[in-house]
C-alpha cells in the first residue's frame, strides 16, 4: 500500500511505478481534468488524444495488504476495468512471469556480492536471537550469507500479520488475478528491474541499518501496528488527506533518523511518480480508456503523480 515503518524494505508488498513522455507546452484549453470519484481511492483523468478525440485514464489506488473489509470491489470500478482498452499495473504480465527467476538471480548475485560477510556478525545478540526465533537457526545461517536485504525482505509478511492484515488480501493481487483469469495482458508502470533495484537498495551498511529498523519494529510492534492500522483506516475511509499526512510524517521521521532514507524515498516515490506522470501523459495521447492500479501512496501528497502531471502541464 503505502509506506510505513515496515514498508521501508517491503516495496514488493506495498508498493510500488512508471514512465512516459509529456510536453510542458500544452495550453489551458488542452489540459486534462482530474476528478476524485466517490469510489474508494479511485480517480478519473479526462483529456484528448493526439487526434483530438476523448481519452480517459482511470486510476485505482491500491493497498498491498488488507482483510475482508476491502471487498467486494465496487461494481463501478469493475465496469471500468472490464471495458478499458488497456490495463496497467505496477509490473506488466511479462514482468510477473519473470519475477521469480529474476529475484533468484538477484539473490545469487547478492551471495557473491556479500563476499563472505555474514549479516549476523553485524547484529546484536538480541537481534540474532529474534531472527532465530522467527526462521530457525539453520535458515538464519543460510540467509546470513547473502546481503542484508534478503533477510529484510523475508521478514515482511510477519510484520503485517502482527497488525491483523495479510498480503493475500492485497487489492493488487485481485486485479492481477482477474487479468490472468481473463487472459488480459497488463502493461507495467515499472520495468521489473526498477522494483528489484529498490528491494536491494543501499550499501551493505545501509541495508544492515534497514534490517535493524525492521527487527526493532518486530520486537516492539506497538508503534508500527498503530501506524499500519491508521493507514489502513484512512484507506478504507477514502481519506486522502489523512493518508497523505501519515505518509509524510513517517518519511520525514525516517530521513531525520538516517540520511540515506532521503535517497531511498526519492527512489521509491519521487523518481517513480515523475516517470508515472509521463506514462499517463502517453496513455492520454494514445487515446481510448486506460485502467491503472497501483499503490495509493503514489497518488497522495505534495509530490504525488498528480502533482507531477500539473508540473508537466498535463493537468
Amino acid at each position: 500500500m503505502t509506506k510505513s515503518k515496515i514498508a521501508v524494505p517491503f516495496i514488493i508488498l506495498i508498493t510500488v511505478f512508471l514512465f512516459a513522455c509529456a510536453s510542458n507546452t500544452k495550453s489551458n484549453a488542452q489540459k486534462a481534468t482530474l476528478t476524485k470519484t466517490s469510489e474508494r481511492m479511485f480517480w478519473q483523468i479526462d483529456g484528448l488524444d493526439a487526434n483530438g478525440n476523448p481519452s480517459t485514464v482511470y486510476i485505482q489506488g491500491t493497498i498491498h495488504v488488507g482483510d475482508e473489509n476491502l471487498y467486494p470491489i465496487s461494481d463501478k470500478v469493475l465496469d471500468k476495468w472490464e471495458n478499458a482498452d488497456r490495463i496497467v499495473g505496477e509490473i506488466s504480465s511479462e514482468g510477473w512471469e519473470q519475477f521469480t527467476l529474476e529475484f533468484q538471480k538477484r539473490m545469487l548475485e547478492s551471495y557473491s556480492s556479500a563476499n563472505g560477510k555474514l549479516v549476523t556478525d553485524y547484529l546484536e545478540n538480541s537481534e540474532n536471537e529474534l531472527l532465530i526465533e522467527i526462521f530457525g537457526l539453520e535458515a538464519v545461517e543460510q540467509l546470513a550469507a547473502f546481503e542484508p536485504w534478503v533477510l529484510t525482505n523475508s521478514l515482511s509478511a510477519g510484520l503485517y500479520e502482527e497488525s491483523g492484515l495479510q498480503a493475500e488480501y492485497a487489492l493488487d493481487n485481485q486485479f492481477i488475478t482477474l487479468a490472468f483469469q481473463s487472459e488480459r495482458t497488463m502493461e507495467g508502470l515499472d520495468d521489473l528491474s526498477v522494483q528489484l533495484d529498490i528491494l536491494e537498495f543501499g550499501t551493505y551498511d545501509e541495508q544492515i541499518a534497514m534490517l535493524k529498523d525492521t527487527l526493532k519494529s518486530i520486537a516492539e510492534p506497538e508503534e508500527s501496528n498503530e501506524y499500519i492500522k491508521a493507514l489502513y483506516t484512512a484507506y478504507l475511509e477514502d481519506d486522502v488527506e489523512t493518508l497523505s499526512s501519515l505518509i509524510k510524517a513517517e518519511t520525514t521521521e525516517e530521513e531525520e533518523n538516517a540520511e540515506f532514507y532521503k535517497d531511498f524515498n526519492k527512489a521509491v516515490y519521487d523518481d517513480r511518480n515523475a516517470s508515472w506522470a509521463k506514462e499517463i501523459a502517453s496513455y492520454l495521447e494514445q487515446g481510448g480508456t486506460t485502467f491503472i492500479f497501483a499503490g495509493s501512496a503514489h497518488w497522495c501528497g505534495e509530490n504525488s503523480v498528480f502533482a507531477y502531471l500539473k508540473k508537466d502541464g498535463i493537468l
